[in-house]
């Protein structure tokens, strides 16, 4: 038994977890990214630090971003490797989050080798290439206000905390210039995170909404097989049964119902293109002797042995059926009154020397036979009655005879 249909409605929680884990891998695919492509900020950065500082002072700040960059982009790899956004994925971003934070940090102590007299072409270009870095990260940290607020907050404190202990100029115009950036930064961060989200929330909830009618086709699909197994069981059925009704279950020819249904059909054709149609009926002789003497069983197989003898005298278009107790109907489309009285009268020698056994004894069958063409206008039931009283005359004449229902409802004896 196949399980009941089920009710399909997305699951706001799940979909609301599954948002929160493509957010998270997302946010690390774009740190992956953002490590990848920093090697030529820091670089030049590295450059900047050796003019102002030398090399021992440009090495010690290259090793530290690039041990910084290299963390960042093992926590992401490790992430997205175990998949772990089918679990729990803030503890993840919480550690992407820290690292963030620390590489701005680690960006932003750039500043600190400048000489407090030294070059103030160097300064200034530090200063660029910094506030070029804050704009380049934005895609990377906007996805959490945590990371937004860690990295540019731990870079811009860097930054004005060196203004704070440095003798500088400049510093008054740079603090104001910085404190515009940050704040263009975490506006910036905090529309483009809006937008994101948006379009991550849309994604999850369109593969939930095709997983459903993935899930809904599946369903349906099942229900068309059950429902064309139903249909063909059922068509079976009905087969079956409509055989059981048009057949009689002892000899397998057609019923008496099923033979006024195709006489009435035969009538609505003759009508309307005045073709020929012809019955035959016959009864068996002293049938009833049989039974008594030799019991049903012997009766039945006689009723048998008839139908086959007859069946194998007609046309495949013929029908032939059971009518009565010993009692048959047989049907002849496009057959004239000529045709089925030589046909009755061939039946009736054919039966009158069948013999079978029943023990030592031999049985014989002969039949008695009316004959009776469809006259135009004429219902079924009159053409009915009229081969009936045909062959109760052949009864009445002495039987094993074959007696023809005329037109104009007179009788005749075949010859």
């Amino acid at each position: 038994m196949r399980p009941p249909i089920q009710q399909l409605e997305p699951d706001e929680a799940a979909i609301a977890s599954e948002v929160r884990a493509e957010r998270a891998r997302v946010f690390n695919q774009h740190a992956v990214t953002g490590a990848l492509t920093s090697p030529l900020g820091f670089l030049l950065l590295a450059w900047v630090v050796y003019q102002m500082s030398g090399l021992h002072s440009a090495l010690l700040w290259l090793v530290a971003i690039v041990a910084n960059q290299a963390i960042i982009i093992l926590i992401a790899k490790r992430f997205l490797a175990l998949d772990a956004a089918k679990g729990n994925s803030y503890p993840w971003a919480r550690m992407q989050i820290a690292f963030q934070t620390i590489a701005g940090m680690v960006w932003g102590s750039a500043i600190w080798f400048a000489p407090e007299n030294g070059q103030l072409l160097g300064y200034l270009a530090t200063l660029t290439i910094l506030v070029g870095v804050m704009g380049y990260s934005i895609g990377t940290m906007c996805l959490y206000s945590a990371a937004s607020w860690g990295y540019f907050g731990g870079l811009f404190a860097m930054l004005m905390l060196h203004l704070l202990v440095r003798d500088n100029a400049l510093k008054n115009t740079i603090a104001v210039g910085l404190c515009a950036q940050l704040a263009s930064q975490i506006l910036g961060t905090g529309s483009l995170r809006k937008m994101m989200l948006k379009d991550i929330e849309a994604s999850v909830s369109n593969k939930v909404f095709a997983e459903l009618m993935s899930t809904a086709r599946a369903q349906l699909e099942r229900v068309h097989a059950d429902v064309q197994a139903k249909n063909t069981q059922l068509n079976a059925a009905i087969s079956q049964l409509n055989e059981l009704v048009a057949r009689d279950q002892l000899t397998g020819a057609y019923s008496r119902r099923y033979m006024f249904e195709q006489m009435e059909r035969q009538a609505s054709l003759q009508q309307r293109h005045g073709q020929p149609v012809c019955l035959i009926m016959l009864d068996l002789d002293h049938f009833k002797a049989i039974n008594d003497r030799f019991g049903h069983p012997a009766g039945d197989r006689a009723l048998n042995s008839v139908v086959n003898v007859v069946s194998a005298q007609l046309r495949d278009g013929d029908m032939l059926g059971r009518v009565g107790g010993e009692e048959f109907l047989a049907l002849m489309p496009m057959t004239d009154l000529e045709s089925a009285t030589l046909l009755a009268e061939r039946l009736r020698v054919t039966l009158a020397e069948v013999v079978f056994t029943e023990g030592r004894d031999s049985i014989h069958l002969p039949a008695s036979f009316g004959v009776a063409e469809l006259a135009a206008n004429e219902g079924v039931n009159a053409w009915f009655r009229r081969v009936d009283a045909a062959l109760y005359q052949a009864k009445t004449q002495g039987r094993n005879a074959v007696v023809v229902a005329q037109a104009d409802g007179t009788q005749r004896i075949a010859a």
